[in-house]
């Protein structure tokens, strides 16, 4: 195994972009992340068919700066990518999560990634 990968499952979730933090939130749809493997430079986030029936998907995210992630999402077999995202990378003793919007279709919403960090995949 590669010493500097990062390994990690958790949830995703697109909610409607919303900026005043007294609104309620609405979720718009969730999956589990079944594999999120962060390299140096490089972050890419496998999820599940999402509870909303979309099919399951990739995020592949390149770091900009200090936790700040650009990339863009393409659903499993697609080489064209659907959605345009921006994220910034929180981490802790206790987990880690990245959040920021998420562009698709001319609509933007925001995204929640919560994972934690995993030594393999089980199976």
């Amino acid at each position: 195994m590669e010493k500097d990968i990062k390994r990690y499952v958790g949830q995703i979730y697109w909610l409607e972009n919303f900026s005043n933090p007294i609104e309620s939130i609405v979720m718009v749809d969730k999956a589990e992340v079944e594999r999120g493997i962060l390299r140096k430079k490089e972050f890419k986030i496998a999820h599940k068919k999402t509870i909303g029936g979309n099919p399951s998907g990739e995020v592949v995210l390149q770091l900009k700066n200090s936790g700040y992630y650009q990339g863009y999402y393409f659903f499993q077999g697609e080489k064209e990518a659907s959605a345009k995202t921006e994220l910034r990378f929180y981490d802790n003793e206790t987990g880690c999560c990245l959040v920021g919007s998420w562009i698709e279709d001319g609509n933007q919403y925001t995204c929640l990634v919560e994972l934690r960090r995993v030594e393999n995949f089980g199976g």
